[in-house]
């Protein structure tokens, strides 16, 4: 069985829960839960720092590794930084879709018209013997472009969020 790789806007495809909803005046907020933002400003935080500081304590190292390992370092705190300021969120609401990857300005927006078809995929999370099953919503807009909105294991979520996406968007 072939399963799509999907790369959600919100979220991951992932063992656990990467999402939270909350429901406001006329629209459904999906964004990234607190738990996976902390999890990885937590894993950047020590990794960035402790590698920063192995480099400084330990010159005497191969110039092929002081390279390589400043790299990733600059990776680690280029995200710190980026997750410590930014929290992915879609809302939905009259239906447009609104994708905000930080602060108040949509970097995308879905119109209402533009949507064809809502569907819910499925993708695997898999490492070693462990499967988790996600589900994945869809958009797919008239233009035949197909966006992965988001992803989680919890189906009784996603289904909630496509039924929610599903009546903003009734014509």
């Amino acid at each position: 069985m072939h399963v799509r790789r999907y790369a959600p806007l919100v979220g991951y495809v992932s063992k656990g829960n990467t999402i939270e909803v909350l429901e406001s005046h006329e629209r459904l907020i999906v964004r990234l839960s607190l738990g996976t933002q902390l999890f990885i400003l937590l894993a950047c935080a020590l990794f960035g720092p402790v590698m920063t500081l192995v480099i400084w304590l330990r010159p005497a190292m191969p110039l092929f590794v002081k390279l390589l390992s400043g790299a990733l370092i600059i990776a680690a705190w280029i995200l710190l930084f980026y997750t410590l300021f930014t929290r992915p969120r879609l809302e939905i609401g009259r239906g447009d879709i609104k994708y905000f990857r930080r602060g108040n300005k949509a970097t995308r927006t879905i119109p209402r018209d533009r949507i064809a078809q809502v569907t819910v995929d499925e993708d695997a999370y898999t490492t070693g013997p462990i499967r988790s099953v996600n589900h994945v919503i869809v958009v797919h807009t008239s233009d035949g472009e197909a966006i992965a909105l988001c992803a989680s294991p919890n189906f009784q979520l996603i289904d909630s969020i496509t039924r929610a996406l599903t009546k903003s968007t009734d014509r």
